[in-house]
């Protein structure tokens, strides 16, 4: 049991540090990472279906990351009963060429960029609930005849102000109380990720699209532009925190949210959807490589 004089320390530790964090997002006072090239090169070869395997071979081995994931990919339990492959060609003919444009886009994105020391465990869990998110996105957009790509990318970034924002506690060499993860931390980090989410975008000049998903997916109605993928994204984000667990309560709330309908989903397209989500947690761990997601 915690003592009270534990509690108050650590409500003042946590009170202190959001509002260090928070001058630093205001200020600017902080470094974003450079995006690497290699995803942006190669998701545009990809659109070219006229590219040869030579040539996307080539950019993938420029990626030792990007390379190694493929690899074993390839070799997962998603291609259970397969033949092991050890070439890299072998892999990307395996797994796909639009399989290879999503691993680097998830990459650049990922742990590949974003470090945290000692906060790993907490990265881990946003980069799955993004890719999660990422998946459901495309699928919800994909039945409506919207931009699958497009909201892809919405799903996979419109957290993207988490890995920021404990990067960059990670790197004010603060000490965190983290077994279990400490609560404080978390709350701060769902509080401000949104705010360090639109101003990465702009500096990172991403589209206005995934700007908008990053500033307003918790409130949809907030958001002036854009206001479907929006939309797509909170319920994608939504559907996503319920992957992985038994909570039949919750889901059938969600079910019955507001924005399934005034998009236009049917009974059918919705069931479906939460069907499919079970698949999508098992894709995930298969392309993260981890166990728990």
């Amino acid at each position: 049991m915690v003592r009270l004089e534990e509690t108050t320390t650590l409500d003042y530790y946590d009170t202190c540090l959001g509002e260090a964090v928070e001058k630093k997002l205001m200020n600017g006072d902080y470094k974003l990472p450079i995006l690497p090239t290699i995803a942006t090169k190669l998701i545009g070869r990809l659109s070219d279906y006229g590219e040869s395997l030579d040539n996307i071979t080539a950019l993938v081995e420029r990626d030792q990351s990007l390379a190694g994931h493929v690899l074993r990919f390839s070799n997962s339990v998603m291609f259970a009963g397969c033949e092991s492959v050890n070439s890299l060609q072998e892999a990307i003919m395996r797994v796909g060429y639009k399989v290879i444009g999503e691993f680097a886009t998830i990459l650049t994105f990922g742990d590949s960029i974003f470090k945290a020391k000692g906060l790993e465990p907490l990265m881990d869990s946003v980069l799955s609930h993004a890719v999660r998110s990422a998946y459901l996105g495309r699928e919800m957009a994909i039945m409506l005849n919207k931009d699958g790509d497009q909201q892809f990318m919405c799903g996979l970034l419109h957290t993207v102000g988490k890995p920021i924002i404990l990067q960059m506690v990670s790197e004010m060499g603060l000490y965190i109380p983290m077994n279990p993860p400490h609560r404080g931390l978390i709350s701060m980090t769902n509080r401000l990720h949104q705010k360090a989410g639109a101003r990465a975008c702009e500096r990172w000049n991403l589209p206005g699209v995934v700007k908008a998903c990053c500033t307003f997916y918790h409130n949809p109605d907030e958001a002036t532009e854009h206001w479907d993928a929006v939309s797509i994204t909170h319920l994608a984000s939504k559907v996503s925190n319920l992957c992985g667990q038994n909570e039949p309560a919750l889901e059938e709330a969600l079910k019955k949210e507001p924005y399934f309908e005034v998009l236009g989903f049917d009974e059918d397209q919705i069931l479906h959807l939460f069907n499919h989500k079970d698949k999508i947690t098992e894709d995930t761990k298969a392309m993260l490589g981890t166990e728990k997601s």
